[in-house]
C-alpha cells in the first residue's frame, strides 16, 4: 500500500466557506477532516485544512478542490 500526501495551495474569494466546502466535499467521499485553521487578518484572510481521503476518491476530490479556486498557487503529489 502506498500513502499519497497532496498539497494544495488555492487562492479562492471567500477562505471561510471554501474551508467549509472542502470539508463537506471530504465527508460526502468518505473521508474526514484532521485539522483546520482560519487567520483573518485586516489585509487577507488564509487558513489551512488537512483532511483524509480514501485513495479511490484522491483524483476526483483533488478535481473538486481545485474547482473552488479562482487560482491554483502551487500544487504538489508525494507517495
Amino acid at each position: 500500500m502506498v500513502v499519497q500526501n497532496s498539497y494544495l495551495s488555492l487562492q479562492v474569494k471567500n477562505v471561510a466557506d471554501s474551508i467549509s466546502r472542502i470539508k463537506q466535499q471530504t465527508e460526502s467521499v468518505g473521508g474526514y477532516m484532521v485539522e483546520s485553521n482560519l487567520s483573518n487578518p485586516d489585509e487577507a484572510a488564509n487558513g489551512h485544512i488537512t483532511v483524509r481521503i480514501p485513495q479511490k476518491q484522491l483524483d476526483s476530490i483533488l478535481t473538486q478542490f481545485r474547482s473552488l479556486a479562482v487560482k491554483v498557487v502551487s500544487e504538489n503529489l508525494q507517495g
